[in-house]
């Protein structure tokens, strides 16, 4: 009777968390091309852009932060990975996800000469965030014409 006691006791003293649940989907996809058709973030592309260089940064409270986190799977807040180990990479792009700025911004330094602006809107919810909207150098990129935020950029490389 006593461990019958003891396990109603425990039980009831258990709640379900149902807010435990959180998602965030904000990474954007972005294949970088030469005017050639080259991909810049390959490598063997004798004017890519190297993985050691690129850099990411937030805007925070208006002022330029190097972004580091060391305990998360890509401190940098940025991936470079081949798609199906065709030669076609990409870079898997973590942005700024502030809920102090109406719009975040992130900064993808690509080398010391070159640098691009992002800027996202957030619909948040109780357990979810999601980047709703997209501007790349000011340029608003369409959801409806991007397949997950997956789009190419097409610059001039390393200099």
């Amino acid at each position: 009777m006593k461990k019958l006691l003891v396990f109603l006791l425990i039980l009831s003293s258990c709640k379900e968390n149902k807010e435990a649940f959180f998602s965030v989907d904000t990474s954007m996809d972005i294949q970088v091309i030469d005017s050639f058709g080259n991909n810049l973030l390959n490598p063997d592309v004798s004017n890519s852009y190297s993985h050691n260089e690129i850099k990411i940064h937030f805007i925070i409270n208006g002022e330029k932060t190097f972004i580091w986190e060391p305990l998360m799977q890509f401190p940098n807040r940025f991936h470079i990975y081949d798609d199906f180990n065709s030669g076609d990479y990409h870079i898997r792009i973590f942005p700024n996800e502030s809920e102090n700025e109406d719009l975040p911004v992130t900064l993808i330094q690509w080398d010391i000469n070159d640098t691009d602006t992002i800027v996202c809107h957030y619909k948040r919810t109780k357990g979810y965030v999601t980047c709703d909207y997209l501007w790349y150098n000011e340029m608003y990129i369409d959801p409806a014409l991007t397949n997950n935020r997956h789009f190419t950029i097409v610059k001039e490389g390393k200099k």
